[in-house]
């Protein structure tokens, strides 16, 4: 197999194929982990152990970190007052 065949192999091929590359993220979510006891909006009540994840959708991986670094600078959110832990950013339909 020539180096040109082994090329046209990865460009095209399937999506069965395990060494096909995988689509990137259109759609990216903040994961908080519960630290402290606390009253969220809608009347539910966040306990310590419990993983909350952010209602809005971001573009890229960048941005929902960016969104989730004024959160915790915020003193308007939970995280800027240690209630909540950053997890991280994930893609839709990707949990920590």
């Amino acid at each position: 197999m020539s180096v040109t065949d082994k090329y046209m192999e990865v460009v095209f091929a399937d999506d069965t194929d395990p060494n096909a590359m995988k689509k990137p993220a259109k759609a990216w979510r903040n994961w908080w982990l519960v630290v402290h006891p606390h009253s969220m909006t809608k009347g539910r009540d966040a306990r310590p152990g419990d993983k909350l994840v952010g209602e809005k959708m971001w573009p890229s991986k960048d941005t929902a970190e960016t969104r989730a670094a004024f959160e915790m600078a915020s003193p308007r959110y939970a995280a800027s007052k240690g209630l909540n832990e950053y997890l991280g950013a994930f893609p839709e339909g990707e949990r920590p």
